[in-house]
Parts: structure tokens; sequence; C-alpha cells
């Protein structure tokens, strides 16, 4: 007996699709110029049959022409102005009452009906459901007495002052002696006031541009491991103020500057370098603030790079916050100004540093070649362009 011979390919549950792929093109695509058909262009002639044409006019709403075809039809069967000018029918005196519209149609539009007075509007009065649908829509909320009451009140509290004569006298009555017992806490009551400063401009440091820095711990701790291993030794109370007063000298002195590299993947990646002075420069700034001595244009000041921090900027919108400093006249100062007195300026924007993440060997070894490690600083005077911009700051307050 014959043995069944096995079928090629009946293994396979699908059938095979051998393809192959076109071998590419021996030459390169070339771009066909076609000529253009000018023969498919021909002049406009107007010939006696268009001219003799007539268009018909259609008279539709829908074609944006309104036209009443019954007046146009009865304009046309009138001969004289005679016919046109018909007499109209006088109304009764009855009648005109009734066409007449009703004063309270506007309260009642909604439910249709007429006569009858709304029930007044009560704050303090629990609304209920089984109040009618009509006594809920004749109250309105523009006319009750709570309403003009709170508008008056809100009125009387704003002052607007149309030109300038009655601002500088609404800022002069300002500095009058306040009755200190009459001033309470807005928030605890219990709270009296016990003495007012005057609040003016800064007019020496109006020309500066202030922004609050916020970081996420004291930036001057990563300067001096000594100091670090100082306070976890836990010292004593003059030991640990000696080392914060150092760290807040430097802190106070530090510069952030900006740097942007170039990344892996063709973008633009920014961030502050947070620098520090050394010894030396501290000491030198900190004597140049107790005694107010101006800087040296010849002397360089020198700063450490710390630590690196990514940053995001809040720009406030208008006047939202504020830098207070407190003064207590010197015997050189202005006669005119008081014995204390609080000037202030604004404060523009808000950096949130956050300490910069730490990366690959491979990337840090990348940005290491354009980082810079220390600063030196010196001083000039300024230009007549940062005089003039500083001149218009000045002049928005200048009175």
């Amino acid at each position: 007996m014959a043995r069944p011979q096995k079928k090629v390919g009946s293994d396979f549950l699908c059938k095979l699709r051998y393809r192959n792929d076109l071998p590419p093109l021996p030459f390169a695509p070339k771009l066909v110029k076609l000529p253009d058909l000018t023969s498919r262009f021909c002049k406009y002639e107007a010939n006696e049959l268009v001219e003799s044409s007539l268009h018909q006019l259609p008279a539709d709403e829908d074609m944006g022409m309104p036209i009443d075809q019954s007046l146009i039809t009865w304009l046309e069967k009138a001969e004289d102005e005679a016919d046109v000018d018909q007499p109209r029918t006088m109304l009764s005196e009855e009648d005109k009452m009734l066409m007449a519209t009703p004063a309270d149609s506007s309260a009642n539009a909604a439910t249709g009906l007429t006569g009858g007075k709304g029930r007044p509007l009560v704050t303090w009065l629990r609304r209920s459901e089984y109040i009618s649908n009509e006594d809920s829509k004749t109250a309105t909320g523009g006319g009750s007495v709570e309403a003009r009451f709170g508008f008056s009140a809100r009125k009387a509290r704003t002052t607007t002052y149309p030109d300038t004569d009655l601002q500088l006298r609404g800022i002069k009555e300002t500095f009058k002696t306040t009755h200190l017992s009459e001033l309470r806490h807005p928030t605890k009551p219990h709270l009296q006031a016990v003495e007012s400063w005057p609040v003016l401009p800064d007019f020496s440091s109006w020309s500066n541009v202030y922004t609050l820095g916020q970081f996420d711990e004291n930036p001057a701790e990563d300067k001096d491991k000594d100091q670090e291993r100082a306070l976890r030794q836990k010292p004593n109370e003059e030991e640990y103020q000696a080392i914060i007063d150092k760290m807040h000298k430097q802190t106070e002195h530090g510069v952030l500057r900006p740097m942007t590299i170039k990344t892996a993947k063709d973008t633009r990646e920014n961030y502050l370098i947070w620098f520090l002075p050394d010894q030396e420069t501290t000491e030198r700034l900190s004597k140049r603030k107790a005694d107010d001595l101006e800087a040296d244009e010849e002397e360089a000041l020198n700063f450490e790079a710390i630590r690196d921090y990514t940053y995001t900027n809040e720009n406030y919108a208008g006047i939202q916050q504020l830098m207070l400093s407190f003064h207590e006249k010197q015997s050189d100062d202005d006669s005119t100004l008081p014995s204390s007195y609080v000037t202030y300026n604004i404060v523009k924007s808000r950096i949130v540093a956050k300490k910069k993440r730490a990366q690959n060997k491979r990337k840090m070894r990348i940005e290491e070649v354009n980082k810079p490690t220390a600063l030196s600083i010196t001083h000039r005077p300024l230009n007549e362009t940062e005089i003039e911009a500083n001149e218009k700051r000045v002049a928005e307050i200048a009175l």
C-alpha cells in the first residue's frame, strides 16, 4: 500500500507570501517642467447679446432684501397723492387705555401676571421652597435697602483724586497725628496701636530693582565644612552665635550669577550659581557697611562658587510686595524729616531657588568646562544711559 505523500506547506496555517523588495532607481528623480497653456486664457468682450439680456431681480427676504410685495403692488395702483394718503381710523379713549403698557409688566414678565406687588427682599429671612415663583422674581437686589446701604458704605470708603493738587492734599492729610487709641488690629480687636511711623518713598534706592529670593536652606552652610562640623558638635551659645553671625555676613554679600548651558538634546538649560565672599572680602564688606563708606573702584572683591540652583521667576502684577526700612533721624539729616520714619521700595518679582540635582559624570564634565569657580568684582561709575534710567525711575515718585 502506497504511503500518502505530504503536501509542501501543509504545516503552515496561513498561505505564505514571498515579497521581494524592488531595487532602487539607478538615477535621481527629476522634475519635468510643463509649459503654460496660454491658449486657455481669453479676453472678455461684451457684445450686443449680453447688453440686451435682462437680468431678473430676485426680491426675497432670504436674499437680504426685505421688500413687501403687497406694498409695491398697492403703490403701483395709486394714481395720485390722495390715494396714497388714506385716512386712518382714530382709536377711542377706552381702546387707548387697553393698549398702554402696564407699569409692573417688567416685574411680572416671566409669569405673565399683572397687578400686585412683590414680596420685599429680607436678608435675614430664610427662603422656603413654598414661596411662589412670581414672588421670588419680583424682588430685585438692586433696589433693596440692604444693597443701597452696602453700595453707599463702599463708596464712602473709596477716595478718588481727579487732579494732582487733590492727590497731594490727600497725602498730606495722612501724615496728621493719628489717635492711636482708636486704632485696632484688623483681625485681633484686643490689640491696640501704641506708636505710628510716617511711611515715605526711599529716594536714595528707588532706582534699584529688588527681587525677593527664597532658598530651601541657608546657602552659606556649604561654604565651610568646619562650620558644619562645629554645628553638629552642639557648641555652647556663644560659639553657636559666632558661627551663625559669620554665615549671615557671608550670605548678606552673596552673588547670584545666571548661567546657560546647551544640553545633549540641543536645548538651553538656565540655572544660577551662588557665590560667597572669602574671609578677607567678608571683613572688608562688613566694615564698609558699618562705617557707611563708599566703594573703592580699584578694590577687587573675590568670591567663590558654592552651589548651583534651579529657579523659577514669579513677577508681581502691580504693587504687591513692599520692602520697609526703619530709620532714626540723624543730626545731619534733613530738618523736615520726623524723628522716626519708615522708607519703602517696591519688590517686583520673586525667585524660588532649589538645589540642582546631581547629574551623571559625563554631563558634569561638560558643565565644568564653561562653569566659573571664582569671581573678581570691581566697581565703576555709572554711564549716561544708566543715569538717565535711574532719573526716570526716581521721577515716578518726585512731587
